[in-house]
């Protein structure tokens, strides 16, 4: 059985569910996915909280932002990305060995990331994004680690709503 801890800011934070007003209890969301352009996010054993029948609410009414703000900072960070040169146009080469990158880009990888958040139950997360590999060392890496930041707040927003967490008030 998975134990959920709640931050003291949590656990005041509803103790009952705003559409049915029954109590709220810790749950797990087992998979959640979303998709904004490129990238495609799959979060596996999400915690929550959720009456008995069955609407849902964020574990910590932080957790959208911190969330977000631990796959943007940290771990996207750690990706493999090519490395653009150009002012107006650009090019894309290997962060291995410097060559141009000529691969098209469209094969899909997916990078995993073991999430602890404080005071939360552990969970996964997938991000599946087209890479290329370098015709020369055989390198595989994210085209633009930008646009892979610019796109998680989006395929993070679609993975909630597809899972029926209401947003917090």
């Amino acid at each position: 059985m998975m134990t959920l801890l709640l931050t003291r800011e949590a656990a005041m934070w509803r103790k009952t569910c705003p559409v049915c007003n029954v109590d709220l209890n810790p749950g797990v969301v087992e998979e959640a996915a979303g998709q904004e352009k490129s990238l495609e996010v799959k979060l596996h054993r999400l915690p929550v909280l959720e009456c008995p029948n069955g609407h849902r609410q964020f574990a910590d009414p932080k957790f959208p932002q911190l969330l977000l703000d631990r796959l943007v900072e940290r771990d996207e960070a750690r990706l493999p990305a090519s490395n653009a040169k150009g002012m107006v146009f650009k090019e894309y080469h290997c962060a291995a060995c410097g060559d141009k990158l000529t691969d098209p880009g469209d094969r899909p990888h997916t990078f995993h990331v073991d999430v602890e958040l404080a005071e939360l139950a552990p969970f996964d997360v997938e991000l599946t994004v087209p890479v290329h590999r370098c015709a020369r060392c055989g390198h595989e890496q994210l085209h633009s680690l930008s646009d892979i930041r610019r796109h998680t707040p989006g395929a993070l927003a679609h993975a909630f709503k597809g899972a029926a967490i209401a947003p917090p008030r």
